[in-house]
């Protein structure tokens, strides 16, 4: 059997309005997709601002993508060591993945 991602999350340090990504940033998690055979994607935006997730999915395709803001840092303003997990928590009602 070949190997198959479950999920790919690509950060971006950049705003958006309206749960709107780029073009260009859809186009890049389709390709990632598609090259690491996976069916889920997540563009991350960090911030203080958190939504539920929103699943946007690709036209004509079995891929998906979903947008999700979240606070990445602790509360002294590092990473937060547990960003994983609430990450998993956040998503794992949105797409099949394994527990």
């Amino acid at each position: 059997q070949e190997n198959k991602t479950q999920m790919i999350i690509d950060t971006k340090w950049k705003q958006i309005k309206e749960n709107k990504p780029s073009s260009d940033d859809l186009r890049q998690m389709y390709v990632y997709n598609d090259h690491w055979i996976s069916k889920n994607s997540i563009l991350l935006y960090p911030g203080q601002q958190q939504d539920n997730p929103y699943i946007q999915k690709f036209k004509s395709s079995t891929h998906s993508c979903g947008i999700l803001r979240m606070n990445v840092l602790d509360a002294n303003g590092r990473l937060d060591k547990n960003i994983g997990a609430k990450i998993f928590n956040s998503i794992k009602d949105l797409f099949v993945l394994p527990q």
